[in-house]
């Protein structure tokens, strides 16, 4: 089975080095993939020793679980205590066939992966936007904490970005929800599954 590109919780099973047809110095690992529909599937991933490859090699080996004892290489001790995600990506062989290729191996929960990055200023936008829903999620009777000086300073970097209104009470002691706050009858349910996948 080929596996389609994207990302994967996987463990090592096993490693060896050797040449690569250029010669080249190289590390493989083979790994098996412990999610999803590919549960139980194997793929392999060589990592290089150049000069511009080789700490990134070392770094894999190391959120693989290898430990170095003696600060040696060589002995693998714990590979494969750690899980990892592999990054999978899709590469055409030089006969023109399409094969799944082990582009990285990174720590689990070492960072999110995005199509597209929001900047400081369409953050602050998004915030804005949001800003009912945050207010709304807030257990009663407790308010905001205060911002950080850092997230102060980040929060009014943004251009053009404009204050959110803020919820007020009304007469009778009765809320008036912000102009983006979603009315309190039809609020959606909380949900921990909203985070896209890595």
């Amino acid at each position: 089975m080929t596996l389609a590109p994207g990302h994967y919780k996987a463990r090592a099973l096993d490693a060896d080095f050797g040449f690569a047809g250029t010669g080249t110095k190289q590390v493989a690992l083979s790994f098996e993939i412990l999610d999803g529909d590919e549960r139980g599937e194997h793929i392999s991933w060589y990592g290089f020793f150049t000069q511009n490859t080789a700490e990134r090699t070392v770094e894999s080996l190391r959120h693989c679980g290898c430990v170095f004892p003696d600060d040696r290489l060589d002995d693998l001790n714990g590979l494969g205590n750690t899980e990892v995600e592999l990054v999978v990506e899709e590469e055409t062989s030089e006969r023109g066939e399409a094969k799944s290729r082990v582009r990285w191996v990174n720590r689990l929960g070492g960072g999110v992966a995005l199509g597209s990055r929001m900047d400081e200023v369409e953050k602050r936008a998004l915030s804005d936007e949001m800003r009912g829903y945050v207010v709304a999620s807030r257990p009663a009777g407790t308010s905001a904490p205060a911002a950080s000086t850092a997230a102060r300073a980040t929060s009014t970097a943004g251009q053009g970005a404009t204050p959110a209104a803020r919820p007020v009470a009304a007469r009778g002691g009765q809320h008036t929800p912000a102009p983006n706050e979603p009315p309190t009858a039809r609020r959606p349910p909380s949900r921990g599954d909203d985070a896209p996948p890595y």
